[in-house]
C-alpha cells in the first residue's frame, strides 16, 4: 500500500512551494495512522500487506515505486470528478494510468479516506 504527499501542496505569493512545519507533523501522524489501519485489516483477513509513505508528484512516484517493486498492477482511487473541477485539480488516475509502465487498475472511490471500503464499512477482501 502506497501513500504519495505531494511535496508543494501550498503555494505561497512569491510562487514558491511549501508546507509549514506544523502541517506537515499532522499530515504524516493522520498518513501513518490510516496506512496502519488499512494494513491492519488486510492482514486480518490473511491479506499479506506492507506501507510506505513517500513524497513527490504523485503520478510519477507511483509510477516509480510499482516498478521498483516489480508490481503485478497498480490500483488507484479516482474520485470520478468531470468537467470544471477535473480540470481545476486534475487526475492523478488518469496520470498514473497514462504514464505507468505496470498495469493500471483505477477504482472509483467515495472519499480519499474511503480506499478499499465498501459502503458497509467493512473491508474490501481483494482477490
Amino acid at each position: 500500500m502506497l501513500h504519495v504527499s505531494d511535496e508543494f501542496p501550498f503555494i505561497g505569493p512569491d510562487g514558491a512551494g511549501y508546507l509549514p512545519i506544523e502541517l506537515e507533523a499532522r499530515q504524516r501522524e493522520s498518513v501513518a495512522e490510516l496506512l496502519k489501519a488499512q494494513t491492519s485489516g488486510l492482514r486480518q483477513r490473511g491479506i499479506e500487506t506492507r506501507a510506505v509513505s513517500v513524497l513527490g508528484a504523485p503520478h510519477i512516484r507511483i509510477s516509480n515505486v510499482a516498478e521498483a517493486e516489480k508490481a503485478d498492477l497498480v490500483i488507484v482511487g479516482s474520485h470520478g470528478r468531470t468537467g470544471l473541477q477535473r480540470l481545476a485539480l486534475g487526475s492523478v488516475a488518469e496520470r498514473v494510468a497514462r504514464t505507468s509502465r505496470v498495469p493500471v487498475l483505477v477504482v472509483r472511490t467515495h472519499s480519499p479516506w474511503n480506499l478499499g471500503r465498501r459502503a458497509s464499512g467493512q473491508l474490501a477482501a481483494a482477490a
